[in-house]
């Protein structure tokens, strides 16, 4: 466990709910991803902040009520978010008002992390670790003064989603007006004998251009190709 707590100008922190004199942070890692000098540099930038460090989230509950009354911001690697007992986490944020993030090595893994259930509450921010001393403090004083933060790379859509998007963009664009509008009753719901009714057209005819719709949208069924069409509808 690491501390030395520094006192430095506040005025370089973003505009939001002011730092109490003294404020606590602890950095949770099974693996110590935080090393003595990230926490030295840490504290050496951070206004009035307090650095632990601990092995896991149950040292943070198990440290001295005085430390946990500051408390402000838990930051954990990968492994330490994996693992968090949200309920647990959820308490100290009640009784404390500890704000949690993740600061990962693997993105692929920080995005996993999103999938779980303890993003957005408990686990607001997530953010990288190699972003240098400057990024690091930057996402830090952004943490601690109320503003969660999300790196845009887990955010952003991977290339092959975006290319598959444009693909099926383009053949919904292959599509004839009348398959367009067939279509358009087939994400509604609408069955072959409803479909025949409203534009004026036989069952058969009907089943035609559901069959020319899904070979050119490269789909198996009417379901998949509703799906297409509604997903893109949405952008």
């Amino acid at each position: 466990m690491y501390s030395d707590r520094i006192l430095i100008d506040s005025g370089e922190a973003p505009e939001a709910h002011a730092l109490p004199i003294t404020a606590s942070m602890g950095l949770v890692s099974h693996r110590h991803v935080f090393s003595d000098c990230l926490c030295r540099a840490t504290e050496a930038e951070l206004p009035d902040v307090e650095v632990l460090r601990f092995n896991e989230f149950q040292d943070v509950l198990a440290a001295q009520p005085e430390w946990r009354d500051h408390l402000r911001l838990i930051v954990l690697d990968e492994a330490a978010a994996e693992t968090l007992d949200v309920v647990q986490a959820r308490w100290l944020t009640r009784h404390s008002g500890a704000r949690f993030a993740c600061a990962y090595s693997d993105p692929a893994r920080a995005k996993r992390i999103l999938c779980q259930n303890s993003y957005p509450d408990p686990l607001g921010s997530l953010f990288p670790l190699n972003i240098g001393l400057d990024g690091w403090i930057s996402v830090l004083k952004l943490c601690l003064t109320g503003h969660p933060y999300v790196s845009p790379e887990l955010l952003a859509r991977p290339a092959t989603a975006v290319e598959a998007d444009a693909r099926q963009a383009g053949q919904l664009d292959s599509l004839t007006p009348r398959e367009s509008e067939v279509l358009e009753l087939v994400a509604s719901g609408c069955q072959n004998k409803e479909i025949a009714a409203r534009l004026e057209l036989s069952e058969n005819t009907v089943k035609l251009h559901i069959r020319n719709i899904i070979s050119k949208l490269g789909v198996h069924n009417r379901t998949e190709a509703a799906m297409i069409h509604a997903q893109h509808r949405q952008h």
